[in-house]
């Protein structure tokens, strides 16, 4: 048996890459006919000092009908290479609260079934020169190919 990735996924964009100063909620992306699911987050290196009070939240929310949005809990998602869930408050998967010494993506795995997946990045404080954030789903099924 072989896995064939290339026809086994499609990807969308949530969020455009583009540099922000203030919250961007991103697009909904359909998951219908898909077995499984993901999020790629991009950011750049900071417009700003990030710290506690000024910072990027990154909140991840799920639907079943496109209009009643929920936020992600712990073990509702799986950063890449991690077996244990992690602590989630008010949806907030990853935040921007430190220095980042280079851009680069973070990787999460969908742990529950949806039909529609969002992200959003939420610019908490004062952000006068922009970040770079943007986001992809990655949709994918579990079928493999015979050799």
């Amino acid at each position: 048996m072989i896995m064939d990735i290339i026809n086994r996924i499609s990807a969308a964009i949530s969020l455009a890459p583009l540099v922000r100063t203030a919250t961007a909620v991103g697009v909904a992306v359909d998951m219908q006919g898909n077995a499984a699911g993901g999020l790629l987050i991009y950011g750049g290196v900071g417009g700003i000092t990030f710290d506690a009070n000024n910072r990027i939240d990154h909140v991840l929310e799920y639907s079943q009908d496109g209009s009643t949005w929920t936020q992600v809990s712990r073990g509702d998602v799986y950063r890449q290479g991690e077996k244990d869930p992690f602590a989630i408050t008010n949806g907030v998967i990853e935040s921007y609260s430190a220095a980042r010494a280079a851009a680069g993506f973070t990787a999460y795995h969908f742990n529950r079934l949806a039909r529609y997946w969002r992200h959003t990045a939420t610019y908490v404080g004062t952000h006068g020169t922009g970040t770079l954030v943007q986001s992809i789903i990655v949709r994918g099924s579990k079928h493999r190919l015979s050799q």
